[in-house]
């Protein structure tokens, strides 16, 4: 048993070992590959100037679509090991039960003794045939018709064992075979790798029963097939005697009755009714009371089993609801992680076009203000080109204006003497008389010279 359980362990390890390295394989993978386009997305977004929307939807949906294949990975994985291990609890709470059923056998086949020793004492008290005894007595030792198992086990060990009668036809199989009297059939079953596996077959079934268990609950069920097969014939061996008893005595009282007194007669045949009913009425009793004793074990076998259904389909629905509370505390926690992330993310879109609203504010500001300082060096400049080229166009006047000489007469110096006439005429020894009509002819003119003064006369 245990190196059958170390056998299953070992197995149940390595198939436990390979599932988590195919389930972490797939998982790594995933996750390599949803990284590897977030990574994409960022150097995406902090090389490229975002022109290109279609290429950031693009990215992104390929990031939402890797992710949300792998959320279903992981829910159907998750799933798929609730299931088994919701199996493997019902397996293991059957077992328990077996167990449990191990430590309580010595304890249950008390009452079967007991029950076995007044059905032997009656048996003793009927004076029935040998082979009868024999066979009260083999059930009584051996825990009834079923061995000691209970019906389950005995009811499973029989039909597989019936389907490999079937499937063998070189083992005689017949119908109604397991209940012959004879074993040559049945002993073909236990020679060869048949019955090797027959014996695994059952104990892989039936978890609380081994190899050899199985092995002596055959030779059990061998012995008891025998047993009953001589039980059977010695009770119709008495009843074919009793019957050939009967047609003996009827013709022996037919001719001594010419002999014997009717009250004789009477006499004996009241004794021998009234033994006969004494017998009636025992066999009847005791029949009675095993009826009674099998429905009293088959009712606490039914409420035992009853019992250990409710016991387990209890179980199992608390096992289910705290799978299904826990399941549900898993997706409320996980709405709340996902929309804690939403929260986030808006959040962080916000701060995000915030603080690009900021950005391109002050890097419009400091556009503007380059522009405005750009105006006013060219302004700057503009204006001291102009004043170079005012100034410079004056000196170029003042000098042309230097150069370029342009006389001009006074009026008033054409009706008074000049002041070079005055001196001339204060020097002068003849005086001029320049009142009258002397003073037109002393107004200022060309001079003309002397010896062209007659000349125009």
């Amino acid at each position: 048993m245990s190196c059958r359980l170390y056998t299953i362990n070992n197995s149940f390890l390595k198939v436990k070992s390979f599932f988590r390295i195919s389930v972490g394989r797939n998982a790594f993978e995933e996750i390599t590959t949803i990284r590897n386009r977030v990574r994409n997305l960022k150097s995406y977004l902090s090389t490229q100037q975002l022109r290109d929307v279609n290429k950031v939807k693009q990215l992104i949906e390929e990031c939402e679509q890797a992710l949300s294949k792998f959320r279903y990975e992981l829910k159907k994985s998750t799933q798929s090991l609730i299931h088994d291990e919701v199996a493997l609890w019902q397996e293991c709470s059957v077992f328990e039960d077996k167990v449990k059923g191990w430590k309580q056998g010595p304890d249950s086949a008390k009452p079967k003794n007991s029950n076995s020793d007044a059905g032997i004492a009656v048996t003793l008290d009927l004076n029935l045939p040998s082979q009868v005894c024999t066979y009260q007595h083999f059930l009584a030792s051996t825990g009834g018709r079923t061995g000691g198992w209970t019906e389950f086990d005995h009811s499973t060990f029989l039909r597989i064992r019936r389907r490999i009668l079937r499937s063998h036809p070189a083992a005689g199989f017949r119908k109604h075979s397991d209940r012959t009297g004879h074993g040559g059939n049945v002993d073909a079953l236990l020679a060869g790798d048949t019955a090797e596996s027959f014996f695994d077959e059952v104990a892989a079934v039936l978890p609380s029963k081994t190899p050899e268990m199985v092995k002596e609950h055959e030779h059990w069920w061998i012995s008891f097939q025998k047993f009953e097969a001589d039980n059977k014939a010695a009770v119709e061996y008495w009843k074919a005697q009793k019957n050939s008893e009967k047609v003996e005595v009827t013709p022996a009282a037919a001719s001594s009755g010419a002999t014997t007194s009717p009250k004789k007669l009477n006499d004996q045949g009241s004794a021998q009714i009234h033994f006969r009913e004494r017998q009636r009425a025992k066999v009847e009793a005791w029949r009675a009371n095993k009826r009674r004793e099998l429905e009293e074990k088959r009712e606490a076998e039914v409420a035992l089993q009853r019992a250990r259904y409710e016991a387990e389909e209890q179980k199992r629905q608390a096992r289910m609801n705290s799978l299904r509370a826990k399941l549900e505390d898993f997706v409320k926690r996980r709405e709340q992680i996902v929309a804690s992330r939403a929260e986030y993310r808006a959040v962080h879109e916000r701060a995000g076009r915030a603080a690009r609203r900021e950005l391109c504010a002050l890097i419009s500001a400091r556009i503007q203000e380059r522009n405005e300082r750009i105006l006013r060096t060219r302004s700057a400049n503009r204006t001291s080109q102009k004043t170079a080229d005012s100034g410079r166009q004056q000196r170029i006047e003042h000098a042309q204006s230097m150069l370029i000489v342009s006389p001009s007469r006074d009026p008033s110096r054409l009706l008074s003497p000049t002041k070079s006439w005055k001196a001339h005429v204060d020097i002068s020894s003849v005086g001029v008389n320049i009142t009258g009509v002397g003073l037109s002819a002393l107004s200022c003119r060309r001079a003309i010279p002397t010896w062209r003064a007659g000349l125009n006369s």
